[in-house]
């Protein structure tokens, strides 16, 4: 079987400047409900999830699962 489709790597900045209240209620809380919104529209692509705040570090590898990545947004 052959699968087409992407592989998606979502880079979500954990750093204290995403603290700022310059867009409601803040970049972080923003920045997480846009990334639920995109998982909800990838069908069946698949998804990893880094954060960063000066080193990166893997949250959650390649999956198509989801409520996991959702789970681990949050």
């Amino acid at each position: 079987v052959r699968r087409k489709g992407l592989d998606l790597v979502l880079c979500l900045d954990t750093s204290r400047s995403m603290l700022v209240q310059d867009l409601s209620p803040d970049r972080l809380t923003r920045s997480k409900r846009e990334l639920r919104g995109l998982l909800g529209a990838l069908g069946d692509d698949r998804a990893a999830l880094l954060a960063f705040s000066g080193d990166v570090r893997l949250v959650a590898p390649l999956t198509r699962d989801r409520a996991t990545l959702a789970a681990f947004l949050e």
